[in-house]
């Protein structure tokens, strides 16, 4: 998916936290309909992007049919293959997750490069 967007935009690359965070809300608006899921996305620092997610389609329909124990989200697995695409060295915290019961999902995206890049400008400057 995130390849195929990629080719059609002509972006081969992100240079920083919000141009990534622009890449994934066109990408997520592109393929998936404001009924389907509300995500709010904050960028907390130079290096990370907070997803909360509330209400989720899919969770919404894995509950009618009782099959919460049955389902992994694949929230981590997509932004992973996004991650990929892209080039960047990710890690991923689930903070807050529906399918575990929480009122909202919160997932917390961090490039270990620019972390790594915003670390050692702010141990220059002390």
């Amino acid at each position: 998916m995130m390849l195929r967007f990629m080719k059609n935009t002509g972006i081969s690359r992100v240079e920083n936290i919000k141009e990534l965070r622009d890449v994934l809300l066109a990408i997520v608006s592109s393929n998936w309909s404001d009924a389907s899921c509300q995500h709010q996305v904050e960028c907390p620092s130079e290096a990370s992007i907070l997803y909360e997610v509330n209400p989720c389609l899919i969770h919404d329909n894995i509950s009618k049919a009782n099959a919460t124990d049955k389902y992994e989200c694949r929230s981590f697995a997509l932004k992973s293959g996004f991650s990929d695409a892209l080039e960047l060295e990710t890690s991923q915290v689930r903070k807050k997750c529906l399918m575990k019961g929480d009122a909202r999902c919160e997932i917390l995206l961090t490039v270990k490069e620019w972390q790594n890049s915003t670390e050692t400008r702010q141990n220059d400057a002390t």
